[in-house]
């Protein structure tokens, strides 16, 4: 008898899901989720371009050893073993600050890429908030079909029991197996729509899409700033709207680079050398000759068939573009906060007043239940009452989701969404 209670125990344990809320669903989609990665690594492959040494000198050393056995016709063979060392460094003293500009380019383009990866974590975040409230309405949907499914069997079975007293006709109890069957499928319907929405989330948490969870269907609302702090928070912190601006820094910088080919470039170079000729096979270098030599070059383009003309017009017209594409992003930014926060406000009042009509609808399918089992309704009058209270519980689980994601999707627009 133990053994058999502690096989239940464990199978009973094995057959509990793992309980997730929605800040534990976004720690493991930050460490999991393959995009995320992909764009790490990209940000890693940036961050080691942005090399301070490309402003240093270059320093190489060279080696060389060759030995040759001359036979001539006349006179003894002669050898002669030549070994030499040398080592030299080269470095840019002036190139129009092209160097300098290369190197200040790289670092901006490294702040650009961390601003896409907060802008690609921000949409993760988004995406699996759509996700993970979907899923839960999807099971509170769930849950409200088996309500009304258990109030059409209820229904059904006293319909039954009538009709064998005689107290009612066939077309009453037809009439009750079909709302009996239609809520059979409703809630075939949302278990399917609930395990495609714990596929979906699988999916983005980058786990076995088989995987299930108990989801946290308690919403913690927060207390937003109003439209005006948003906004102003929206052109200072919002991540797409912020690498748009980077863009116009970068083509500024383009047209710094195009004009520095325009001036001339200054190169200081310098060896130090060791070699030494032995006239029989010897590798060695005691007692070199040494040598030493410093030397500096001068390069000016004349002319390069316009291309540097080209290059400079063309960083214009791209930082012109750039600046067109800045106020495009500013409009659209406005737009979409506008409309984002007056959908937050209308979401919220929806809500607070479906709230309110939960309770006069709840007292009138009460009601008329009694007044239906008592005889004094009609199936219709019942069932009209009955979808009336699932369509209002229906509205308000759908309607706090939809509170929160719009209050999501704003604290991303406002680039807020990460603090």
């Amino acid at each position: 008898m133990k053994k058999i209670f502690i096989i239940i125990m464990i199978i009973s344990g094995s057959l509990i899901a793992e309980t997730l809320d929605f800040e534990q669903a976004v720690n493991i989609a930050l460490e999991n989720n393959l995009s995320i990665k992909i764009a790490k690594n990209g940000l890693q492959i940036t961050k080691n371009l942005v090399n301070p040494g490309v402003l240093l000198p270059s320093v190489s050393i060279n080696g060389n050893s060759s030995y040759t056995n001359t036979n001539a016709n006349i006179g003894a063979d002669t050898e002669r073993h030549l070994n030499s060392t040398s080592i030299s460094t080269n470095y840019t003293l002036f190139s129009g600050f092209y160097v300098l500009n290369s190197y200040k380019k790289l670092k901006m383009q490294y702040n650009l890429s961390e601003l896409e990866i907060r802008y690609q974590v921000e949409s993760i975040i988004s995406a699996l908030a759509q996700t993970y409230y979907s899923l839960a309405n999807a099971e509170e949907q769930l849950d409200l079909a088996k309500e009304s499914l258990r109030i059409s069997g209820d229904r059904l079975r006293r319909v039954i029991e009538k009709e064998k007293l005689g107290r009612v006709n066939k077309i009453e109890r037809l009439s009750a197996e079909v709302d009996y069957n239609r809520d059979s499928i409703s809630v075939e319907k949302m278990k399917l729509n609930y395990e495609n929405f714990m596929r979906n989330l699988n999916v983005i948490l980058n786990r076995n899409v088989e995987d299930k969870y108990e989801i946290e269907k308690n919403v913690e609302m927060l207390t937003l700033p109003g439209y005006d702090e948003l906004k102003t928070n929206a052109f200072d912190k919002n991540a797409d709207f912020q690498a748009t601006k980077y863009g116009i820094d970068l083509a500024e910088m383009d047209i710094k680079l195009a004009k520095s080919r325009y001036m001339p470039s200054l190169n200081m170079s310098g060896s130090y050398g060791m070699n030494k000729t032995n006239f029989a096979f010897d590798p060695g270098i005691g007692d070199p000759d040494k040598s030493w030599s410093v030397g500096l070059s001068l390069n000016f383009s004349l002319f390069d068939g316009f291309q540097r003309k080209i290059q400079k017009q063309n960083a214009k017209i791209l930082l012109n573009n750039q600046k067109l594409t800045l106020e495009q992003s500013r409009l659209n930014l406005e737009k979409e906060l506008a409309s984002s926060f007056t959908t937050y406000i209308n979401s919220k009042k929806t809500l607070s007043m479906e709230k309110m009509n939960l309770e006069a609808n709840q007292f009138n399918f009460d009601r008329t239940k009694e007044l239906y089992e008592l005889g004094q309704l009609t199936s219709v009058q019942f069932r009209e009452a009955q979808l009336n209270l699932m369509r209002v519980k229906n509205n308000i689980s759908s309607g706090k989701y939809s509170v929160k994601l719009n209050e999501i999707n704003l604290m991303k627009l406002a680039g807020i969404l990460l603090d």
